[in-house]
């Protein structure tokens, strides 16, 4: 019985998306307009993980078209072991009426 491969991606895509991580990693500002499924999302979180992995502290700001893409983000970097905090109008909403500081939250320092 032969295991599972998981599903790849083009090779040319996966490379560029490579090097915006690595961007990212070495302090680089990155702006990614790609299309869905090609990587964004690794992209971002990469570095955070290589980051959080050498005991680094770091932070990273993405900006999503929907909520849903916000909430998605959020799940999967908690998914990997990262603090995230997605904010949408939703969230602000909540925040003001429990009297909430979202920049405290937001704070490497926490």
């Amino acid at each position: 019985m032969s295991a599972a491969r998981p599903r790849t991606k083009n090779t040319a895509q996966s490379l560029i998306s490579f090097q915006h991580a690595l961007d990212l990693y070495k302090g680089k500002d990155v702006f990614l307009t790609i299309a869905t499924g090609e990587g964004k999302t690794t992209v971002l979180l990469s570095p955070l993980i290589a980051a959080k992995l050498k005991l680094e502290e770091g932070i990273g700001i993405a900006v999503v078209p929907t909520k849903a893409l916000a909430q998605q983000l959020e799940k999967t970097a908690r998914a990997v072991g990262l603090d995230a905090l997605s904010v949408t109008e939703d969230t602000l909403r909540e925040a003001d009426a429990l009297g909430n500081d979202l920049f405290k939250v937001l704070a490497l320092d926490g």
